[in-house]
This record gives C-alpha cells, sequence and structure tokens, in this order.
C-alpha cells in the first residue's frame, strides 16, 4: 500500500501532479495534505504566479493519526533567488504542521523555482518519497514613476514615463492610456505595443532624456487640458498599479492691431485657453482723422470674420490678431467712373437693439426712377429690400456700428452710397 501526498500551491503558485503510494499510508497513517502559502488567495489548478519582493509564508499541513515524529528536508532548485530561504532542514515541534518563509529577489522574475520536500520518520527508520512543487516568479509590473505631460509643436498633450527601476525594456509588453479631455470630453483609451514607444529626441523637454519613453496620444485636440491614467503591461498580460497626469492648457494670444490709426493705443493684448470666454473690446484711445472706428475684424483688409465690441465669444485653438476697420465721416461715396453718389435722409443713425431702422433715398429723382435698387449690410445683400426705402430690424444683433449701403441704377448711371448706423443697449 501506498502512501496518497497531495501537495498544491493554493494562493499564487501552482503544484506539479504529485504521486500517489497508497501502500505507505495503510503502513504508516502518515499523508501530506496540502502545501499552502498565506499571504495569497486560493489558486486554480493551472501553474500560478508568485511576485517577488514580497515575504511568502509556506504552511505545510500533515495529516499524522499517529503522531509520528517526522522530520522534513526543504530544498530549492536556485537558492541564489532568494534575499531569504526557507528552512534548509526543519524539525517541527509539531509534526502536522512546518512553517517556513521566503522572499523571492526581483532576479527570479520570470523563472520558476521547484521546492523539493524530502520527509523522514526516525521511529521507522522510513524515508518517503520525495514531493515537488513548482511556482512561477512573475510579479506584475511596477507603476511608471516621472509620469510627465508636455506638448508637441501643435499643442497637442503627450505623455512620458520612467519604467520602475527595477524593470527594463524586456519587461514591458504594452502600456494602456486612457485620458479625458478636461473640457466637454469623452474617455479614450488605446494600447501601444512596447515596440511602438518613442525614446526622447535630442530637443527633449524633460529632465532625463535617457530614461523616458514617449509616446502620442493620437486624438488630444490642440491647446486642450487632459487628464491621463497609464499603466504597463508585461508580458504575462500582467497590469501595474496606474498612475495619472493632468496636461496644462495651451494658452493663445488675442491682440488688437490699430490698422492704420493716426494716434492713441489699442486694447491691451491677453491670453485665453481654448474655449475660454473673452469679450470684444471696443477701440480705446485709437483714433483716425476724418474717419470713425467701426468694428473689428480678423483680416487686415476686413474681408475677415466680423468682432463686434461687446460680443462674448469662445478663444479657438490658435493665436487671433484683430484689426480695426475703419469708416470714413459722411456719406462714402463710390469714386468709380460713372457712379454718383446717393443722398440719404441721414447720414448716421443711432437705434435701439431690438428696433426697427428705416431709411429712405432722399433723391426724389433716384427715389422715383432709379431700378435694381440693392441694400447692403456690412457688405453682405440684405434680402427682400430692392426699393428706395430701406426696413432693417435689429433684433439679436449685438451693440455696436454697422455699414448700410445702397446701390441703384438711372438713365445708364451707377449711383452707390452709405452711412454707419449705430446700435444701442
Amino acid at each position: 500500500m501506498s502512501l496518497i501526498v497531495a501537495s498544491l500551491i493554493l494562493a499564487s503558485c501552482g503544484s506539479a501532479f504529485q504521486r500517489a503510494d497508497l501502500e505507505s499510508f495503510v503502513e504508516t497513517g502518515l499523508t501530506i495534505v496540502a502545501l499552502r502559502s498565506s499571504n495569497f488567495e486560493s489558486g486554480s489548478s493551472s501553474l500560478q504566479l508568485l511576485p517577488s519582493g514580497k515575504e511568502v509564508t509556506g504552511n505545510l499541513q500533515i495529516i499524522n493519526p499517529k503522531a509520528f515524529d517526522v522530520s522534513y528536508n526543504l530544498t530549492l532548485s536556485d537558492n541564489s533567488i532568494f534575499s531569504s530561504r526557507p528552512l534548509a532542514s526543519p524539525v517541527p515541534s509539531d509534526p502536522t504542521h512546518l512553517t517556513f518563509t521566503f522572499t523571492l529577489d526581483p532576479s527570479a522574475e520570470h523563472k520558476t523555482i521547484t521546492f523539493t520536500l524530502g520527509k523522514y520518520v526516525a521511529s521507522i527508520n522510513r524515508n518517503y518519497d520525495d514531493d515537488s512543487i513548482s511556482m512561477l516568479c512573475d510579479s506584475p509590473p511596477n507603476a511608471a514613476r516621472g509620469l510627465t505631460t508636455a506638448e508637441d509643436e501643435s499643442a497637442k498633450a503627450f505623455l512620458a514615463f520612467i519604467l520602475p527601476a527595477e524593470k527594463s525594456d524586456d519587461d514591458l509588453s504594452s502600456i494602456k492610456v486612457t485620458w479625458r479631455r478636461l473640457i466637454g470630453g469623452t474617455e479614450k483609451s488605446a494600447s501601444y505595443a512596447a515596440s511602438e514607444l518613442v525614446t526622447a529626441p535630442a530637443a527633449d523637454p524633460f529632465a532625463d532624456g535617457n530614461s523616458l519613453n514617449r509616446y502620442f496620444c493620437p486624438d488630444t485636440d490642440p491647446g486642450y487640458a487632459y487628464a491621463f491614467t497609464l499603466v504597463l503591461v508585461d508580458a504575462g498580460g500582467q497590469v501595474s498599479a496606474s498612475v495619472s497626469a493632468t496636461s496644462v492648457p495651451h494658452p493663445y494670444a488675442l491682440v488688437y492691431a490699430g490698422n492704420g490709426n493716426e494716434g492713441g493705443e489699442p486694447p491691451a493684448a491677453a491670453n485665453y485657453n481654448v474655449e475660454g470666454q473673452f469679450t470684444v473690446a471696443d477701440c480705446g484711445t485709437l483714433y483716425k482723422s476724418g474717419y470713425t472706428f467701426v468694428y473689428w475684424n480678423s483680416a487686415a483688409d476686413g474681408s475677415g470674420t466680423v468682432y463686434r465690441p461687446g460680443s462674448v465669444l469662445a478663444m479657438g485653438a490658435a493665436d487671433l490678431t484683430l484689426y480695426a476697420v475703419w469708416a470714413q465721416n459722411g456719406i462714402f461715396v463710390s469714386f468709380d467712373i460713372g457712379t454718383q453718389a446717393i443722398a440719404f435722409s441721414a447720414s448716421s443713425t443711432t437705434v435701439a437693439r431690438g428696433a426697427t431702422l428705416s431709411v429712405s433715398c432722399a433723391n426724389p429723382t433716384l427715389a422715383a426712377g432709379g431700378s435694381g435698387w440693392e441694400w447692403y449690410v456690412d457688405g453682405s445683400l440684405a434680402e427682400g429690400q430692392s426699393g428706395p426705402s430701406f426696413s432693417w430690424s435689429t433684433i439679436g444683433l449685438q451693440p455696436g456700428q454697422y455699414e448700410i449701403g445702397c446701390r441703384v441704377a438711372y438713365q445708364g448711371l451707377s449711383y452707390s452710397g452709405s452711412f454707419r448706423a449705430t446700435v444701442t443697449y
């Protein structure tokens, strides 16, 4: 008959299949039933992982109904990988239990360690067959160190990090990063193989260019601040603890330009983060003889976007220069050949926001015989205005000055003119 030996790692370690000897069991009543590691939860029948760098206590439990004094000899397949070793030849005071403590060095990573247990019963002068238990030392990777954010040439955010001190590039299989734009963003994530990581170039914005790995998040938008979370993944698929960092938003400059002014100073420049709210300034102390400031424009020649003083807008992801647009005082006369000036009932008009402005051509001959009437607001054709009178609703408009223009044909000549209308609060 033989001894039944069922040695298990119930925790982070897996056990090899054990031999059975029922004859020895019937003769002596001695059976080893379990080998446990008390620091870890129960594992499965497959080979499990035992992290390095943490003290582990093994507990050998014995079924010994005849209370034999049993001595044990615990040997290791590789003594060099332990910072503290199990007892070499333990003789327990309790013959039903054997406890041993050990710590695996980082040098044990990715190695399989075999524990061999020899058993001897002195009272019957009997050696029992050795039992072997195998464990794989493979710790989850430690968290990345030195996680740092910066921005590239287009003001997109990216990250750099330092591998844990005891790790090498061979221990890093991939990284997983999750990021979210702090303003109006949804969470995104992506994984990058270690081969996709780029080491810092010569123009490294970080202090230690030799130890940092860098990668760029593909879906970050220029100028925005982001919250990042990063984990390292090793070849076994184990994931490190996460580390987090937040990038700083890129500031963009809002600059006002006099654009031909003869004196005074434009409003002061200011920096705003993308989507930051700003109020369009008035002309400040700018002046130009014979002209009146009308509004700002994103192009010096007035062909860009109109920005009216008092408007509250959101900053885009680019620097912005606003150029003053000047209107000549009085009626503007077109100097094209064959073009005459139109006289209006008023050369300037002030109207409260929400009210309707009505203006008519003051020249009776043109009013009666002109054709092809066209009215314009800031250079854009006003629909439905095809006669000598102009009706303009200011509902929803921002306060400021608007240029009202008109063009009409009479007896083969073109007549045009314009005036400024001021919309007030």
